[in-house]
């Protein structure tokens, strides 16, 4: 589901981005996006299990989550304390530890769509592979550009850097014309 060679920003090869996500038109409207990464990190199954299903870890990198992240279980994601237009709210459909969790995504003025966390063992360390299904084509390319760059803070949260703050929001700014560009090419 991935493409085979990433695609770049070609207007200014100097900042050029490597995409990770591809999008999908989902059948049978076509007026559903569905969008899919792959990311390999050098870790263990385990503990990329825990950095996305721990609260702890995942305000390092994501966002403040809290409530039950355990199958059937509800969960707020709160993005920028204090805003509710930047909460979005999920129930956990499934949850397999340490290797599955899927859950619906309602985010203010979106209708309702759903994630998957998938992980397993790659080359001696642990492949995430993250998709969104559902999106309105409104919203697919700022999750796109979004999704990437807390894939990235992940990255450098493993690596023990900062992988929160006003850099996200540089990230992803500099990424939204590509997922942009993506999208209007995707079938």
């Amino acid at each position: 589901m991935m493409p085979k060679e990433p695609e770049m920003n070609t207007q200014n090869p100097e900042t050029a981005n490597v995409i990770l996500g591809q999008f999908e038109r989902a059948a049978p409207s076509k007026q559903e996006i569905n969008l899919a990464f792959e990311r390999h990190y050098n870790t263990t199954t385990a503990d990329l299990w825990n950095a996305v299903t721990d609260p702890d870890r995942l305000a390092r990198w994501f966002a403040s989550v809290s409530g039950d992240l355990r199958e059937g279980g509800n969960f707020v994601v709160d993005f920028e304390e204090g805003d509710a237009s930047q909460i979005a709210r999920g129930k956990v459909t499934k949850c397999r530890a340490p290797e599955e969790f899927r859950a619906s995504w309602n985010f203010p003025g979106e209708a309702e769509s759903r994630i998957s966390v998938s992980i397993h063992k790659d080359n001696g360390g642990a492949l995430l592979k993250l998709e969104h299904f559902g999106l309105s084509e409104t919203a697919a390319a700022e999750y796109g550009a979004g999704w990437q760059a807390y894939i990235e803070a992940l990255s450098a949260d493993f690596k023990g850097d900062q992988a929160r703050g006003p850099a996200w929001d540089d990230r992803w700014s500099a990424l939204l014309p590509d997922y942009q560009h993506l999208l209007e090419n995707a079938r």
